[in-house]
């Protein structure tokens, strides 16, 4: 065997086992992870989806899941702080806009509307959620800082019954 031969079939090799210790450092993942999955209560096939994690400022809204329960809803959870803070007569006409808005797109909730900002935890269908998240957006540029946390697939018993939207002086 001359040296090229040699050296192609160690390169092979190498390659090889370089392959074969990636298959089992994601082996080693996984079974990492099953076992946290376990220690922590959760269903097996209890997945991560790493998409959601990330913000949604500044950026177009994650589409709905396809293939949802008739019977789910979206969880949306969202703060603005508002720089200036809204005079009286904006805070005011941001109470009775956001309110339209909740009941154009059929969103049930608790929310506060304070001078510096709005903050609120809403449920609708996916569609309707994201249709009322865009229209306050479209409503008010500061709401493209926003991020919407959105979650889809909730079980219908757990929508809010109502909208309600407090005035207040302070978010908090």
């Amino acid at each position: 065997m001359d040296m090229d031969e040699k050296q192609a079939k160690d390169a092979k090799a190498a390659r090889a086992a370089a392959a074969k210790a990636r298959k089992e450092a994601r082996r080693a993942f996984r079974r990492s992870i099953a076992a946290e999955t376990e220690a922590l209560g959760l269903p097996a096939d209890t997945a991560v989806d790493i998409a959601a994690s990330k913000s949604n400022a500044n950026r177009p809204l994650p589409a709905p899941p396809p293939n949802l329960p008739a019977n789910s809803c979206t969880i949306c959870l969202f703060y603005q702080y508002k720089e200036p803070a809204w005079s009286n007569k904006q805070h005011k006409s941001a109470l009775h806009h956001v309110t339209e808005l909740a009941r154009t797109h059929h969103i049930t909730g608790r929310g506060r509307c304070a001078p510096e900002g709005l903050n609120c935890t809403l449920t609708a269908s996916a569609n309707d959620m994201r249709a009322f998240c865009y229209a306050l957006r479209e409503w008010d540029e500061e709401f493209q800082n926003t991020d919407f946390k959105l979650e889809d697939g909730i079980h219908d018993q757990n929508r809010f019954r109502t909208f309600t939207l407090r005035k207040t002086t302070e978010l908090v």
